[in-house]
């Protein structure tokens, strides 16, 4: 059995089918469900790009910014990938852009 049921009801439909040397069943059951809220209520997420995570309370998570603040370091990486190399004549590598 793969899930469990959370609140029980009436059985609706039952689909039985053999794939691949399994059998296998789906049951569709027809409920109310029953969840009991917790004390602390119920709170509204918002995932944006100018605040990473806002919420209902009105408290803001900012974003980091990750390549904002890593771009002066990937645009070297990238220059130095971008010049043409010496060739290599003991392991017969031609002169071009190779890492």
């Amino acid at each position: 059995m793969r899930g469990q049921a959370r609140s029980w009801g009436i059985p609706k439909t039952c689909t039985i089918v053999f794939r691949q040397g399994k059998w296998y069943t789906s049951i569709t059951v027809d409920c109310v469900p029953d969840r009991p809220l917790t004390d602390k209520g119920a709170i509204g997420l918002d995932f944006g790009v100018l605040h990473a995570i806002a919420d209902s309370n009105g408290n803001v998570v900012e974003n980091p910014r990750f390549v904002k603040n890593a771009q002066a370091k990937v645009n070297k990486i990238a220059k130095k990938s971008r010049r043409k190399r010496p060739p290599n004549f003991k392991k017969k590598i031609q002169a071009s852009r190779r890492k």
